[in-house]
């Protein structure tokens, strides 16, 4: 990668007949686009040789959704130039993102077979895997790559990001302390890698430090979308959505706008930052203009019907989720929607084929098999089964203590308390030890586990036990309102009820709604306020 490559989103049409938004790394995007290709068009009829403006033209082609006419010159620099691994390589990338896979390994098997090193095939064949959902496998052939070549930085990213798709953060997070990387002076390499390492500390819970390495990003790549777009909802999240801080959170929006105008993620952060100064209704408009503009788009769908939900519209949130997984049963957020948003209006009949789906489709990742026995345990008892499979996300990541903290979250809330303090007091271990330690840091799974322990020792008579975790998720949930206002008050509410003090819960459950909590949980507490 050279560092005047700029991550721009594009909208790229599936072989399905959907349009999926996508990331492609391209020179820097020209202004005149009309006139360059004009341009690019005619200097390659007179010269049909000259494979560098054949190339040059074809990602102009690219960031005007003109496809069909990107690929045909792809293939043709191809074919005048095969040694050019790269191109190949993005011509792989978007056939990939077409669904055109049975292309895109042809392609990736070509450059296998004519590259002499070892590292290079490794990767190559890690390519091949994701290629095929085999992120697990991919993982051992980027890993291997990786040691083969420590200094070349795109094994570890590639690494990192199979690692994120195998819900694994903290390998992520290994994979990105690379020495090779920590060193790097390329631009984009340190964009890469700020935004892949702010995404695996988010996921972990640690938001403040996730903050920083966001805020690194947007420094050096105040043009970057994907930086853009993680900023602004960070920033709605912490509801900097008033005054001069929220004029800079909808600076930050219409910035991402002007970028990628017809991105369904950045209208999504638009309509939240709506929605977090109180403006719900303009907030649901947003989305739902757009997927009536984009009405093929299943992220426009998703987004949606999330944002529906979040709002206490589970009807409508039903019939737009069923839209996003009729259009594209292929990903596995719209699964997990999906798992949410049905039981909440009663379509609990959908889930079990929604289940069987999900299982087969993304067997590599853990949360699947804990939304799996949740859903078992909670709506069709079947108590063991769910257990079973709940515990498949341990032995997937056993390393990993919020797979221990789902699996025991769901035995404590069927009533299995002694195992259920045993599961969580072992996933609490993974955080002490190692590099990856989180114990001091108020993520939300350390409140929810710390939660269930106060819950479990409770219902087993043991008060000293029960309290002193209560009192520890109390002080986290405290921390945990200074980025995420409205739920570190509805977490308080509910810990201090369990303490037994009502009024001061009442207080905290009304400054969460006042903060914009939103539903299923402010559903929860305005039954309670309302008592």
């Amino acid at each position: 990668m050279s560092g005047n490559t700029t991550t721009w989103m594009v909208s790229i049409p599936h072989s399905s007949g959907v349009e999926i938004n996508a990331y492609l790394n391209v020179d820097s995007k020209p202004i005149r686009q009309q006139q360059k290709l004009k341009t690019l068009k005619e200097y390659i009829r007179k010269h049909p040789k000259g494979w560098k403006k054949r190339l040059e033209l074809a990602q102009i082609l690219c960031l005007q959704g003109l496809w069909n006419e990107a690929i045909a010159q792809y293939y043709l620099v191809i074919k005048q130039q095969p040694q050019l691994i790269n191109v190949q390589l993005m011509l792989a990338k978007i056939l990939h993102f077409m669904g055109r896979e049975s292309e895109a390994i042809k392609l990736y098997q070509s450059s296998l077979n004519s590259s002499d090193n070892l590292a290079s095939r490794k990767h190559l064949q890690g390519l091949i895997e994701i290629t095929n959902h085999k992120y697990y496998q991919a993982t051992i052939e980027f890993a291997s790559a990786a040691s083969l070549e420590p200094s070349n930085n795109a094994h570890w990213y590639a690494l990192a990001k199979a690692q994120m798709a195998l819900e694994a953060p903290h390998k992520a997070l290994k994979a990105l302390r690379a020495d090779s990387l920590q060193n790097t002076s390329d631009i984009t390499q340190k964009i890469i890698r700020f935004i892949y390492t702010h995404d695996a500390l988010l996921e972990l819970g640690d938001i403040q430090t996730a903050k920083e390495y966001l805020q690194k990003a947007l420094e050096i790549a105040p043009q970057d979308i994907q930086v853009l777009k993680r900023m602004a909802d960070l920033r709605c999240r912490m509801k900097l959505v008033h005054g001069k801080t929220g004029k800079y959170t909808k600076q930050l929006i219409r910035h991402a706008l002007k970028i990628a105008p017809a991105a369904a993620f950045v209208y999504n952060s638009l309509s939240y930052y709506y929605i977090f100064r109180g403006k719900w209704e303009r907030g649901r408009s947003i989305l739902e203009n757009f997927v009536s503009e984009y009405p093929q788009n299943p992220l426009g769908w998703y987004y949606y019907a999330v944002c529906l939900f979040h709002t206490g519209n589970n009807q409508a949130a039903t019939k737009a989720i069923m839209q996003a997984y009729k259009l594209y049963p292929q990903d596995c957020e719209i699964y997990r929607a999906l798992c949410e948003i049905l039981p909440a209006s009663g379509e609990i009949n959908l889930l079990p084929e929604i289940i069987h789906q999900m299982l087969n489709l993304f067997s590599d990742r853990p949360s699947v098999w804990t939304i799996a026995g949740k859903i078992l345990v909670d709506y069709f008892q079947e108590i063991q089964k769910g257990y079973t499979l709940s515990a498949k996300a341990i032995k997937l990541q056993p390393d990993l203590s919020s797979t221990w903290f789902d699996h025991g979250g769901i035995l404590a809330s069927s009533g299995e308390y002694y195992q259920a303090i045993e599961i969580i007091k072992q996933g609490w271990q993974k955080l002490s030890t190692g590099d990856n330690s989180l114990t001091s840091i108020a993520t939300p799974r350390l409140i929810v586990a710390a939660f269930w322990l106060g819950k479990s020792y409770q219902q087993l008579n043991d008060n000293i036990n029960s309290d002193r975790w209560w009192k520890i998720a109390l002080n986290y949930s405290h921390q945990l309102s200074k980025f995420d206002i409205a739920n570190g008050y509805y977490w308080q509410g509910k810990i201090l009820a369990s303490l037994g003090n009502i009024e001061d819960s009442i207080t905290a459950y009304r400054k969460a709604c006042s903060n914009h909590l939103l539903y299923p949980a402010r559903q929860e507490v305005e039954k309670i306020v309302s008592e």
